[in-house]
């Protein structure tokens, strides 16, 4: 799962991958995190038959 976020964020932000691990941990985490809620928003979406 790690690896599949770090490539969609790479793709997100057009850097090559090791762009990502260059920078700092705080970066990262913060990339990840990001893709981690559009990852749970796009999920929320395609969940037939439930309103919020």
């Amino acid at each position: 799962m790690l690896e599949y976020l770090v490539l969609r964020v790479c793709e997100r932000l057009r850097m090559r991958e090791g762009e990502f691990w260059e920078a700092g941990y705080e970066a990262q985490v913060r990339w990840l995190g990001y893709e981690l809620q559009r990852e749970r928003e796009e999920f929320e979406m395609m969940r037939p038959g439930e309103s919020r």
